[in-house]
């Protein structure tokens, strides 16, 4: 399918109150995770969270849902803590995270020696075009 066809596809799935997206009940089940990780940001780039509850309600024991949404680089690294923390590993958390922040700090030093910096566009979606009201 083009983009614009995707697009359309996803747009009426929604609207109609359907998921792109379906969860396996019996695996779940099966695996008996204690916490679930997801993200509320975006249906269309993942299950969403009220899927994820429903599904989860048929299980014998509720696994406790981290829906993370971060909206920017230190919101990623927080979420990093956050996971660390419900699971019970706030220390591996937090060195995670500050590895994480050690590494972003290299690429900040190592560009500031770069003697022009290019213009980037990051294009996620190509149709429906974008346009410069948006």
């Amino acid at each position: 399918m083009s983009s614009s066809e995707i697009d359309a596809a996803v747009r009426e799935r929604l609207s109609s109150g359907g998921s792109l997206y379906e969860l396996d009940g019996d695996l779940l089940r099966q695996l008996q995770p204690d916490f679930i990780v997801t993200q509320g940001l975006c249906d269309v780039c993942a299950v969403s969270e009220s899927d994820v509850r429903s599904v989860t309600r048929s299980l014998a024991v509720q696994p406790e849902i981290l829906s993370l949404n971060p909206n920017s680089l230190s919101d990623v690294l927080a979420t990093v803590e956050q996971v660390g923390e419900s699971v019970g590993m706030i220390s591996q958390g937090r060195a995670a995270a500050a590895e994480l922040r050690r590494r972003v700090e290299q690429v900040r030093e190592r560009s500031r020696s770069v003697g022009s910096q290019p213009k980037v566009v990051l294009l996620e979606w190509l149709d429906p075009p974008f346009s410069a009201g948006h």
